[in-house]
């Protein structure tokens, strides 16, 4: 794909997800690459607030804001968004115009005159009360302008000084080329490229901990704790993405144990700390190969308590860090091994706090499940159409672009026609769908990452579906109660979450509360849901499965929820940003009075009739549980499993019915398959085997 053809591409999604054109449309596209860069680790999920004020003569303006309160990071956003026919271009003068726009915002909220004349309700409000009442606790702030134009060639680089810019350390520019380039490169996020000669005159000292003729190779090394400060002060969580960001939760896990060790004993550090594990894709080592020069996408895999107690009692306490020293051992991963090594050096790494499934979920078998299933099963064609289509699961960044970038042109076009990229999903689209459901909206209200992985650790997405997973097993410990229902009934919430936030545009629009959609929509169809609850009945999602929409009965007795929902909102003194937010803010639409209309029950069903649909599916897909353990001992192959009772027979760790089942699994080569019965208990077998010391590369 050309970025011409992405642009287009680009515009088309954007105006689908938007479902309309003009200042809407300008929201969706900063929602969008907010999410986009949040997922980057680069900040937090973003607040947008749209302010702009033009009757002054050079006028001030913010779109976003998103703030890192453990390193007193604040990061403002601003667009600079033109729908235009064609890529535009975005010149050296357009940037410093828009970013000054931004800096007299800042300016403009150190005057308490500015911020008292804001009207309560403006979603500003809360921004401009930041700014102007904890300037004290704020140590940076990072300007990002996002445009759908392209940069100019001509700008090499963004001076800050050269524009007058006084608030910010920093500014980056995302612009079409930079999404492009992002969702063309197959990469979940950029990586980042730390250079130690930036810290160290002649890189940080080394020593190799593996040969030649290994193919991961290790690094033990000596980190200064100033060099790791200024590291995570730069990063930030990024440091911390590679699968386990989201979930390890290391923001502010300070230890008290470490910080006393950094002030009072600092000379001790080194023999009281366990150090770090971290990881990187490539490394460059000095000529005599005692040094290490750089390291491409660094992550730290273990230490995060380590790291964060040294920034915190550096940035917060003004400890001194020059005794401070961290061993690190570096693993070395290649690209295309990331995603199933990497789990595994910090699953392995985190002995001393319990890591569970749910802190590895990219990997996590709901995921895999969920992307089988939407690979495999084809939503009903509509308006007539003959043709069936997926909704596609991204369960990792880029695997939609990935799947169609070997593609020939014909088969490309094919595949876009099986996978409309409107039917696109991620993990964190499938939480907030759920969670609307199972009425939190006020976990959906804090934003994407924190609805999918909780504050903690805790009450996210995450959680609830561990918890399900591992709670919905059956007889063999296989999990039964995320199958095709569980899909289906889930792409159901997808259809009428999407609808329902396409037709609240203008009703929002005509009530100047268009900034809180996103809020409205998840507790409206939370408030829905405890209705259907109290009536003791349940949505008939079958009718949206098989028609891929929504009744319009259905969508009118949402609308006239949204309607009570934002009347409530408006009366309350409290902004509704940060409210929303709030779980007493849940409790209190929970209270509200009303009744599902008469109309309504044509397409609901008793919950026994539901009850029993569940039933089957979880019959189904026990059984589909057994033919896939089938399939896994068939493609191991039977010189796999013959290695395995050989091992045995030696180590004597399996029982006497595990050796026959394995018999039978040896013999696949002539034709002998095990039953679905002896497959699960060979599957069993082998996962005790491995923590005994089994090992082959197969």
């Amino acid at each position: 794909m050309t970025i011409e053809e992405y642009y287009e591409d680009f515009k088309q999604n954007l105006s689908a997800e938007a479902g309309t054109a003009g200042e809407m449309l300008a929201n969706a596209f900063i929602e969008k690459i907010c999410g986009i860069i949040a997922e980057q680790g680069d900040m937090a999920d973003a607040e947008q607030v749209n302010y702009k004020f033009t009757q002054l003569q050079r006028g001030i303006a913010v779109d976003a804001w998103a703030r890192d309160s453990e390193r007193g990071h604040l990061t403002l956003l601003i667009a600079d968004f033109r729908n235009a026919a064609t890529i535009e271009t975005i010149t050296n003068r357009d940037i410093e115009k828009t970013l000054k726009r931004l800096d007299r915002f800042v300016e403009a909220c150190t005057k308490k005159t500015f911020v008292e004349a804001l009207e309560d309700s403006d979603p500003v409000v809360p921004l401009a009360r930041y700014l102007l009442e904890h300037h004290d606790i704020i140590h940076s702030i990072d300007y990002i302008l996002l445009t759908d134009a392209r940069i100019s060639t001509r700008v090499k680089e963004i001076k800050l000084s050269e524009y007058k810019i006084e608030h910010a350390q920093k500014c980056e520019i995302w612009d079409i080329q930079r999404l492009y380039e992002l969702d063309s490169s197959g990469r979940q996020r950029e990586p980042i490229e730390v250079d130690f000669t930036d810290y160290a005159k002649n890189g940080i000292e080394c020593l190799r901990a593996s040969t030649g003729e290994v193919s991961l190779q290790s690094y033990l090394l000596v980190l200064p704790g100033q060099v790791l400060a200024n590291l995570y002060d730069k990063y930030g969580e990024r440091l911390f993405e590679q699968n386990v960001r989201t979930f390890l939760q290391f923001r502010g896990k300070v230890n008290k144990g470490i910080r006393n060790t950094i002030i009072q004993q600092p000379s001790m550090f080194f023999a009281y700390n366990n150090g770090l594990s971290a990881t990187g894709e490539a490394v460059a080592i000095s000529a005599d190969g005692n040094r290490i020069l750089k390291i491409t996408n660094l992550q730290i895999v273990n230490g995060g308590q380590t790291t964060a107690s040294i920034y915190t009692a550096w940035r917060n306490e003004k400890a001194s860090l020059k005794d401070i020293f961290v061993q690190v051992k570096l693993s070395v991963v290649e690209g295309d091994k990331v995603e199933d090594l990497v789990p595994k050096i910090s699953e392995y790494a985190n002995t001393q706090n319990k890591v569970n499934a749910a802190d590895f979920f990219s990997n996590h078998p709901f995921h895999l499940r969920i992307e089988e299933f939407s690979r495999r099963l084809w939503a009903p064609s509509v308006d007539g159409s003959t043709r069936q289509t997926h909704w596609f699961y991204e369960r990792a960044r880029g695997q939609f672009a990935n799947a169609q970038a070997k593609l020939a042109p014909a088969k490309a076009r094919e595949f876009l026609l099986q996978n409309p990229k409107r039917q696109m999903f991620t993990k964190t689209d499938l939480a907030k769908y759920c969670l609307s459901f199972w009425q939190k909206p006020h976990l959906v209200s804090r934003g994407a990452q924190k609805a999918f992985a909780g504050t903690s650790g805790r009450d996210g997405f995450v959680t609830l579906i561990a918890k399900e997973w591992d709670e919905n097993c059956d007889r063999n410990g296989n999990n039964i109660s995320i199958n095709e229902l569980w899909f289906q009934e889930a792409i159901s919430k997808a259809i009428i979450f999407k609808s329902l936030d396409r037709i609240l545009v203008d009703l929002l629009r005509e009530r100047n509360f268009g900034s809180y959609k996103a809020s409205i929509v998840t507790y409206t169809l939370a408030k829905f849901a405890a209705m259907l609850e109290s009536s003791g009945k349940s949505l008939d999602y079958k009718i949206i499965w098989n028609t891929q929409s929504v009744p319009k009965i259905i969508l009118e007795e949402l609308v006239r929820i949204a309607e009570k929902i934002t009347t409530f909102f408006q009366e309350q003194k409290e902004h509704l940003g940060e409210f929303a937010k709030k779980e007493a803010c849940w409790q209190m639409v929970m209270e509200l009075h009303l009744d599902l209309s008469e109309s309504a029950y044509e397409f609901l069903q008793r919950k026994e009739v539901s009850q029993s649909a569940k039933r089957q599916a979880e019959k189904d897909q026990q059984m589909i549980n057994g033919i896939h353990a089938q399939r896994y001992i068939i493609e191991k192959g039977g010189a796999y499993w013959e290695a395995m009772l050989k091992w045995n027979e030696t180590a004597r760790k399996l029982t006497d019915k595990e050796n026959g089942c394995l018999s039978v699994a040896c013999k696949i080569a002539i034709g002998r398959v095990p039953s679905e019965a002896q497959s699960i208990i060979i599957i069993k077998a082998e996962k005790r085997a491995k923590a005994e010391g089994f090992y082959t590369e197969k």
